[in-house]
């Protein structure tokens, strides 16, 4: 009854946006004013026209936009506190935003998933409130210039190729080398553009420990219209042993290295990546060894026509050292993910399907109730519409 009242709301919620989305005021096409955040790496896009209002002379105009979407997912293999099939409700989430003038601000809030092949699947409702609350991001801008800026607050993370949240990526779920990055964290963070090239660099609490002992840093060079390089590099610079949910103990205590790459050729983008982490030994905090990964990954997208893509990402992950930072210590791992993505104005539906394979695993630390099978697939379905 329960599932029944909530998914009923979601449709209600989803048909009375819909139609404020037709009704509100559309400027001319060649007037679009979409937005540059969140950032999107495709191929679903943000609303060309987003709903705004002119705050006055004071705030100027004033963006609003936002997701409302729901899911299905059916797996085998599934860990404890995991289940074979589920619904849920996947993002409720709004963006206001003030994208000029010197003073700047972004807030998002709402529910929000946070999957990721290989790992337990987390409700919304539990998600938002054992990781990021109902407001994950939310910052203030200082743009003196076009190609410097200041942020300050609840910021994206800089580090990986995969966005926060899902409905910015190519692929429902998170792969394997965004399991060993962060989501989001709170802090400082510094932006310059100068020709081709583009910087950043932010003191963070990294896993969202609330001590501010993390730096960050992206440097990515354009090198034309096709093709880019990005480097990006963080560590902690002062051990923490804040360990939860949100800010586990390895992985909050670690460095990361990652060498991303895009290429467009054509209907065509690859992305391949390359990364590298380590955990070094510190019994005073409880890592009693330390632990590395080395990872490499490709996400391709193929631009069928207007309305229809399709993404495919490989990854595979290798781990040493006696800490566990995957399925065991010295565990690896090998995934594939499979979405065709359907669009048409603010809707859009997709399907998925995904495969993990794990080695040298550990039992208990694996799949299946008792942690010793090897393999998970899973199959998920996602719609809504991006207002």
């Amino acid at each position: 009854m329960k599932k029944s009242v909530v998914y009923g709301a979601i449709s209600l919620c989803t048909t009375s946006l819909a139609a404020w989305a037709q009704n509100s005021p559309t400027p001319p096409a060649d007037q679009s004013t979409a937005l540059s955040t969140p950032s999107m790496f495709g191929p679903l896009a943000l609303n060309a026209n987003p709903y705004s209002i002119d705050a006055g002379p004071l705030l100027g105009k004033i963006y609003a936009s936002g997701i409302v979407s729901g899911l299905g997912m059916a797996q085998d293999n599934h860990v404890p506190h995991d289940q074979n099939s589920l619904l849920d409700l996947s993002n409720a989430q709004f963006m206001i935003q003030k994208t000029d003038g010197p003073v700047q601000f972004y807030v998002q809030g709402g529910e929000y998933i946070l999957p990721a092949v290989g790992e337990v699947y987390q409700r919304a409702g539990y998600t938002t409130d054992h990781f990021f609350g109902p407001v994950p991001i939310a910052y203030v801008k200082i743009a003196p210039t076009d190609n410097f800026s200041v942020q300050a607050g609840k910021l994206y993370t800089l580090i990986g190729t995969e966005n926060t949240f899902d409905f910015q990526n190519a692929n429902i779920e998170h792969g394997l080398l965004w399991n060993q990055t962060n989501d989001l964290s709170r802090g400082v963070q510094v932006n310059y553009s100068h020709g081709p090239l583009s910087g950043s660099l932010a003191l963070t609490d990294g896993f969202y420990s609330g001590e501010l002992n993390w730096l960050s840093g992206a440097l990515t060079y354009t090198i034309d219209l096709n093709n880019s390089a990005t480097v990006l590099a963080s560590g902690n610079f002062h051990r923490d042993s804040e360990n939860s949910l949100a800010t586990p103990l390895t992985l909050n205590n670690s460095q990361l290295t990652q060498l991303n790459y895009s290429y467009t050729t054509g209907p065509w983008n690859f992305s391949p990546t390359l990364q590298w982490t380590h955990v070094p030994q510190d019994v005073t905090i409880g890592l009693p060894a330390s632990a590395s990964t080395y990872g490499a990954g490709l996400t391709a997208k193929y631009n069928i026509n207007s309305k229809w893509n399709i993404a495919a990402r490989a990854e595979y992950v290798d781990t040493t050292g006696n800490t566990n930072v995957a399925y065991g210590p010295g565990s690896n791992a090998y995934s594939f993910t499979l979405t065709p993505t359907f669009q048409e104005g603010i809707f859009f539906a997709r399907p998925e399907a995904s495969y993990v394979k794990a080695t040298n695993t550990t039992s208990g630390n694996a799949f299946g109730k008792d942690g010793t099978a090897t393999a998970q697939a899973r199959v998920m379905f996602e719609t809504g519409i991006i207002f």
